[in-house]
């Protein structure tokens, strides 16, 4: 499982509506979250190869009510798969007319120097 997978599955015990990059629901739901990537790169390299792959997310939970909850959920949520929690903002989107809980989250695959990609 990939941690995108893994942020999407955690999202999803916190929320009904989780999707990646954009919600294309018509008409959009009173509470969803979108998770969109902000850095996916290797971090370790053995040789010529990276053995350690980083991910950094951003979730974003639109909600007509008080994003404070929502964001501490989201942060539980995440935190409780592995990853961990950067920054929290919160603004609102005149677009949607919701209000916005943005939380960032970082995560690596832990690599195991013994396993190898080619089996």
């Amino acid at each position: 499982m990939t941690g995108i997978d893994t942020a999407i599955e955690a999202l999803e015990n916190v929320c009904e509506s989780v999707s990646f990059m954009k919600n294309e629901e018509d008409p959009l739901p009173d509470s969803y979250i979108v998770l969109s990537v902000r850095d996916d790169r290797p971090e370790v390299y053995a040789g010529d190869r990276d053995e350690q792959q980083g991910l950094q997310v951003r979730a974003a939970w639109y909600t007509k009510d008080r994003p404070q909850r929502c964001a501490r959920e989201m942060r539980c949520a995440l935190r409780d798969v592995g990853f961990v929690i950067g920054m929290t903002e919160y603004g609102y989107d005149n677009e949607t007319k919701h209000h916005v809980a943005f939380v960032e989250a970082e995560i690596d695959d832990n690599c195991d120097w013994n396993e190898s990609e080619d089996k």
